[in-house]
C-alpha cells in the first residue's frame, strides 16, 4: 500500500514539474511573440516617421551664404524640426505606451568632392522626447536613454567615416564613394565640376513601448536611424 501511495506521489510530483515547465515554454514563447509583433509595430512606425511629413533638416545662413545645422535662430529651428516628427508619432502610435526619443547627428563633407570627411559631434544634443502617454516616457531615466541614443549615433557615424576612409575617388568622373547631398553638377568646357552640401544630416530614433502580459510588463526597444527627405527648402 506505502509502495503504491509513493508511486502515486511520485508520479504527481514528475506531472506538476512537466505541467509547470510546459506552462513556462509557453509563456515563454507568448513573450517572444508579443515581441515580434511590437517589433513589426516599431517598424512600420519607423517607416512612416522617414516617409511622413517633415521640415528641412539643414538650414542656409544668408549673411555667411553657408548651409549650417538647425539651431534655436534657424528657420526652421531644431525644436519646430523635431515638433513635427513627434507630433506626427503621437498620431501614428497604437497605443499610450509608445514613447520617440530621437536626436540628429551630422556628417562632414567636402563640398567639392563629395566625399565624406568626419563625424560632426559637436552637434549631437540632448535627445528630444515624444511620449503618447501624458505621464511621460517609456524610460525612466532621461540620462539613460540619452546614453543609449548618443552611443547609437556615434557607432553608426563613425561606421559610415570607416566604409569610405581609403575609397576617395580619383577620376572626376568616377562617382563611387561619393557622399551627401548634390547641389549642382555642370561639365564646363570639359571639366566636370561638382558642389555638394557640406552637413549630412540624419536622423537617430529608439521607439520604445510596453508590452503587457498576465500582469508583467516588459519594455521593448527599437533603434532607427533615417535619412532626412528634406535638407533644404
Amino acid at each position: 500500500m506505502r509502495s503504491n501511495k509513493q508511486s502515486k506521489g511520485s508520479l504527481f510530483v514528475e506531472f506538476a514539474v512537466v505541467l509547470s515547465l510546459f506552462i513556462a515554454v509557453i509563456f515563454g514563447m507568448g513573450q517572444q511573440l508579443l515581441k515580434v509583433l511590437h517589433d513589426f509595430d516599431h517598424y512600420a512606425l519607423a517607416t512612416e516617421l522617414a516617409m511622413g511629413p517633415q521640415l528641412s533638416a539643414l538650414a542656409f545662413d544668408q549673411p555667411s551664404g553657408e548651409v549650417v545645422e538647425l539651431a534655436s535662430a534657424t528657420t526652421p529651428t531644431l525644436n519646430d524640426y523635431m515638433t513635427t516628427i513627434g507630433d506626427f508619432f503621437r498620431q501614428r502610435a497604437p497605443n499610450t505606451s509608445y514613447a520617440l526619443y530621437a536626436s540628429i547627428g551630422h556628417l562632414n563633407i567636402n563640398s567639392v568632392e563629395g566625399t565624406l570627411d568626419s563625424v560632426d559631434d559637436t552637434t549631437l544634443l540632448p535627445h528630444f522626447t515624444y511620449s503618447v502617454s501624458p505621464a511621460g516616457g517609456c524610460v525612466d531615466s532621461a540620462d539613460q536613454i540619452n546614453n543609449w541614443l548618443k552611443r547609437y549615433t556615434l557607432g553608426k557615424l563613425d561606421h559610415a567615416v570607416e566604409f569610405v576612409t581609403g575609397h576617395a575617388p580619383v577620376d572626376p568622373t568616377d562617382d563611387s564613394y561619393r557622399f551627401g547631398s548634390k547641389l549642382y553638377d555642370i561639365n564646363e568646357a570639359g571639366v566636370r565640376k561638382r558642389s555638394y552640401e557640406v552637413k549630412f544630416p540624419i536622423l537617430f530614433v529608439i521607439i520604445c513601448s510596453e508590452i503587457q502580459t498576465f500582469g508583467l510588463n516588459q519594455r521593448d526597444l527599437t533603434y532607427h536611424m533615417i535619412v532626412p527627405r528634406r535638407h533644404l527648402n
